[in-house]
């Protein structure tokens, strides 16, 4: 009845709400604790919406940023791999491209193990190569323990033998227990056919998978971003340092199985979760596996949610307020630091783009002056005035200071790297003697005594790096004859200590030179660092001789310090620990001492300028005058106008002979008739000894010429000997040797001969034109008859041999028996077209070592 009083009486009812809206207001504003309440409940309600939607929003954007970073990381990931992969792939294929059918397995081996070796440094990912014959059978490797080994039952091998794969094939990774026990590496091969597409083998290499798992963690999303390199099969290839944290016996963070094909995904492995990105690499089997923890990717928006709801417990429009502050300081304090990262990253490879551009400078520097310094020696002898020779000193000083700033600079750029170190037996007297013949005449030119002293209580022989050992020791004394105007250097070598085999050493340096200060010694040892600048106008310098020696004590285990007082001089001091040595291994052969030859007038009968030049020089150099002919009529003219003390007559020569030569000689009158003869030959059996002999030569040397022997010679000369001898005969030609191939590809011993009289410049300039000569004469071989290919054989020959070239020599000498025994040499072309590739690497090899 009340209801339809109301009804029927609206007024009435809504009259009786505001009365009970005017009572609970009422009742609240007597209770203002529950109205404050009441309003923060509502105000937290509407805050605590308004944060949970914007902290999921801000979740949905930290996601899909996540899904785009692991998009874009496994996209430049796969590219790099890609780009790398590509590099092998377009090497392998001109190493192995244009094979004619009938090259021989072995030859086509050598040509790409030689192409190989020459450009291998232009693709860092590969470690070494292997060249495997159509039999499966290894025959060139960069690993000579591998060569005979047989690959053909390989699967790999079998899939490149049948056809079924006509490129690049990538086999699951490997350990490679010879560099490192847990060292993995991809094995590349690559099969080799010929114009006719024949197989002819194939050729195998591998890939650093750590060079390949460098790109990876560039491109890792997060601090511990995961990112895995996959087959088709979901086969691991490799990861990065975040997806196997503890190397290869490590648990990877999530298993493949449930990854999609490609795009993204999510996956759950252990009550973790991970965002994925999956991009396959395109023309390879592979793929790259980007993953970023969800923990990871949140661990920032949880701390801001936690933020927030401690901010809505307080004054909760103020601290709001506060919390989206904090959160823009946040945004901008990541901000900085990725710049800052940046940054840094940019700086180091604009310090690297640096290094590498001051040692390519510096090489190129030192190439040319180096030839300029070979030239001022060669000038130095001519008969110069006095003013042309201070210039040509002065040129020589200058160039040799910027020499030695140039080397210092390349052995800083090397051994920014491990140094690599030998371990031989070495008498340790011998190397500081050779230290005295090397920085005497320094001291000597500059008014200072330079002593070596050696203690009794020091092992004759020792085990280490004698290379090395040498190298701090003369930087260290050159050091101090540097910076040292009067007074004395002395080198004093002690042992400190015997532990069993083991030896420590103490080797000083002291000199009485211009002395450091303790500031100055604090940082001396830096790079680029001198005393003061006043320092480096005076004496010159790059400032890294010190910085060298101290990185070379650190990779033999040393120590290494100074004292000094200014004014009074620097002792500079190494201690090592080395081995006892073995004396017989460390034995050495005595060198033959020449004999005193007088002054002689000498004519050099030589068709060869190189060899006219080289002979000339080495006589000249022991104070004889040399006159030259370039044949046999030649030297019949000269001999009318001048008188000789000995003709020295090589034999086989054009327009007339040496045997020709000498018998018109001893016909007709003149200041010559009775003039000792010696014939350079390289026929040494007793027919052609008997032969010469007749024709009126008083003796004979075998080619390759060396030094002692003809020293010997005219030393007998000079005592008035005129059956000069020169060397043994032989009943029979000797047998040539089975396989050319087989003989080393330097004569050391020759080139030591050659060191007597000449500098290492020349030596160099020398050996380096008799190697271009030799690749001249083979384009004249190839278009050359028969006739005349048996005297460039025999020229090319002597020639090689008289500049140490041993294997060249055999070679050639293996071609002309062929040619005059009327068999075909031309087969052998392509084998001494190798041998002087493969003599261009070796001598190559042994310049930057002996620059090392």
């Amino acid at each position: 009845m009340a209801e339809a009083a109301n009804a029927r009486h609206p007024a009435a009812s809504s009259s009786s709400l505001r009365a009970r809206a005017s009572r609970v207001l009422d009742h609240l504003a007597g209770r203002p604790v529950l109205l404050t309440v009441m309003l923060y409940v509502v105000a937290m309600l509407v805050l605590v919406g308004l944060s949970t939607h914007a902290a999921l929003q801000e979740q949905r954007k930290l996601v899909q940023a996540t899904k785009r970073d692991l998009a874009n990381a496994a996209r430049i990931a796969g590219e790099h791999v890609k780009l790398s992969l590509d590099a092998v792939d377009l090497y392998l294929a001109l190493l192995t491209s244009d094979v004619a059918p009938e090259t021989p397995p072995e030859a086509l081996a050598g040509r790409i193990l030689g192409e190989h070796t020459v450009k291998a440094a232009r693709l860092p990912q590969l470690e070494g190569l292997a060249v495997a014959g159509p039999d499966g059978r290894i025959l060139a490797s960069t690993q000579p323990g591998r060569i005979g080994t047989d690959i053909g039952d390989r699967p790999y091998f079998a899939l490149l033998r049948s056809g079924e794969v006509s490129g690049l094939y990538i086999s699951p990774p490997i350990l490679a227990p010879h560099v490192s026990p847990t060292r993995r590496v991809l094995p590349i091969s690559w099969p080799i056919r010929d114009r006719a597409g024949g197989f002819k083998g194939a050729v195998v290499t591998t890939v650093n998978a750590a060079y390949l798992a460098g790109f990876l963690d560039e491109a890792s999303v997060g601090a511990r971003g995961p990112m895995a390199l996959v087959d088709d099969t979901d086969t691991i290839y490799l990861g990065n340092r975040n997806y196997w944290p503890e190397g290869e016996a490590g648990r990877p963070p999530f298993s493949l199985a449930d990854l999609p094909m490609s795009g993204a995904g999510r996956i759950t492995e252990d009550g973790r979760s991970y965002w994925v990105h999956v991009d396959p690499i395109a023309s390879y089997p592979l793929k790259v596996v980007a993953g970023a923890s969800e923990t990871e990717i949140l661990s920032a928006w949880w701390r801001q949610t936690l933020v927030t709801g401690l901010v809505l417990a307080g004054v909760a429009l103020l601290l709001a307020g506060m919390g989206w502050i904090i959160v823009s300081l946040a945004v901008r304090e990541r901000a900085s630091a990725r710049t800052a990262v940046e940054a840094r990253r940019r700086a180091e490879q604009a310090d690297q783009a640096k290094s590498e551009f001051l040692a390519t400078m510096s090489h190129e520097i030192r190439t040319p002056l180096t030839s300029v310094l070979g030239v001022v020696d060669l000038l130095s002898l001519e008969d110069l005035t006095e003013r042309q020779a201070q210039l040509v000193a002065a040129i020589r000083t200058s160039g040799e200071q910027l020499l030695s700033i140039i080397n210092n600079i390349l052995d800083f750029m090397r051994f920014g790297s491990r140094i690599e170190l030998e371990a031989v037996d070495f008498q340790i007297s011998g190397l500081l003697e050779d230290i005295r013949s090397i920085l005497s005449p320094q001291a000597r030119d500059r008014g200072l005594a330079f002593t070596i002293e050696l203690d009794p209580g020091v092992p004759a022989v020792l085990v280490g790096d004698p290379g090395r050992l040498k190298q701090l020791l003369l930087n260290l004394a050159g050091n101090a004859l540097k910076f040292t105007p009067t007074g004395s250097v002395a080198i004093r070598v002690r042992a400190l200590a015997e532990d069993g085999p083991k030896v420590r050493l103490h080797l000083a340096v002291e000199d009485t030179g211009i002395g450091m200060s303790q500031e100055q010694q604090a940082r001396v040892f830096e790079p680029f660092v001198q005393a003061d600048r006043s320092t480096s106008r005076l004496y010159g310098g790059s400032g890294l001789g010190l910085a060298i020696c101290k990185r070379l004590t650190d990779a033999m285990g040393g120590r290494i310090g100074v004292e000094s007082v200014p004014g009074r001089g620097s002792t500079f001091w190494v201690e090592l620990e080395l081995m006892r040595g073995d004396p017989e291994a460390a034995a050495v052969r005595p060198s033959e001492a020449l004999p005193p030859v007088p002054a002689m007038k000498v004519l050099l009968v030589e068709d060869v300028p190189l060899n006219q030049e080289l002979i000339r020089e080495m006589l000249s150099r022991q104070g004889h005058d040399v006159a030259v002919a370039g044949n046999g009529l030649e030297a019949l003219e000269r001999c009318i106008e001048e008188r000789f003390d000995v003709i020295l007559m090589d034999i086989q020569m054009p327009v007339m002979d040496g045997v020709k030569a000498v018998q018109l000689l001893r016909r007709q009158e003149g200041p010559n008739q009775s003039t000792p003869v010696v014939a350079l030959t390289a026929n040494v059996f007793t027919s052609e000894h008997q032969r010469y002999m007749a024709a009126g030569m008083n003796g004979l040397l075998t080619k390759p010429v060396t030094w002692t022997s003809l020293a010997h010679l005219l030393a007998s000369l000079a005592q008035g000997e005129t059956e000069l001898g020169g060397m043994e005969p032989l009943d029979e030609e000797p047998a040539p040797p089975a396989d050319p191939v087989a003989a080393p590809l330097l004569d050391h011993e020759m080139i030591e001969g050659l060191a007597r009289n000449l500098s290492e410049l020349e030596i160099d300039e020398y050996v380096g034109e008799a190697v271009a000569e030799a690749g001249e004469a083979i384009e004249k071989l190839k278009a050359t008859a028969d006739e005349e290919a048996q005297r460039l054989l025999h020229r090319l020959k002597g020639t090689s041999r008289s500049f140490g070239l041993a294997r060249i020599g055999a070679v050639a000498e293996a071609m002309e028996r062929k040619a005059r025994a009327g068999e075909s040499w031309r087969d052998l072309l392509p084998v001494l077209e190798q041998t002087v590739v493969d003599t261009e690497t070796a001598l190559d090899e042994e310049a930057e070592l002996h620059r090392a």
